[in-house]
């Protein structure tokens, strides 16, 4: 709240001996002089910037249409990009599909493959469910008429993430790439990364 101080005496404007009382020192007891109104305003703007810009970064998932395209601004981990619509950039997880963590064996791999096939490029996203916890948007992502979910599996940087997903041709997907051994089924003692993270959590 602003407030007005009426002024009176023959120098309403020459020098004065009295101290400012704290209601016209406002918020800020600590500056010796008097806080005009403007710049209470001009310190509450920028409090307000400060604490709310992180929180309006990004666009919340539940508001976007369940199909739109954007460029990809950034590759979080191998299943997490993030996609720009409306002029804020968006999270999205992608559907079916679980990569090795940063800290396991394939992590980065998983990481520049998604790198590789999407970053930069316009996309088109097609959300499948409802945002997750973490609000993000679940997806399948298009980019030039290829699936990256499916890539991903395909070539051996993911797990079909069973425990979210009942399509079965995820699971073929696997399974070729398993025979095949391509990717991190190059390594016989690769580690599920939903089996990863519950290791992680009972330490």
């Amino acid at each position: 709240m602003l407030h007005t101080h009426e002024v009176t005496g023959s120098n309403p404007v020459g020098p004065t001996n009295e101290k400012p009382s704290r209601a016209s020192r406002g918020a800020f007891p600590f500056l010796s002089f008097r806080v005009q109104p403007s710049w209470r305003r001009w310190f509450a703007a920028a409090l307000v910037a400060v604490v709310a810009g992180p929180v309006f970064s990004q666009k919340a998932a539940g508001d976007l249409p369940w199909t739109f395209t954007g460029k990809v601004v950034a590759v979080k981990d191998g299943d997490t990009i993030e996609v720009m619509h409306e002029g804020r950039p968006v999270r999205v997880r992608l559907a079916h599909v679980d990569c090795p963590e940063g800290g396991q064996p394939f992590g980065k791999a998983a990481r520049q493959y998604t790198s590789a096939l999407c970053h930069g490029r316009t996309v088109r996203v097609e959300r499948t469910d409802r945002p997750d916890r973490y609000g993000r948007a679940i997806a399948l992502v298009h980019v030039d008429g290829s699936c990256v979910n499916r890539a991903l599996v395909s070539a051996g940087y993911a797990w079909h993430y069973t425990a979210y997903s009942k399509d079965a041709s995820y699971a073929a997907l696997e399974r070729e790439a398993r025979v095949a051994g391509r990717g991190l089924w190059a390594d016989p003692h690769a580690m599920a990364p939903w089996e990863w993270r519950k290791q992680r959590r009972n330490r």
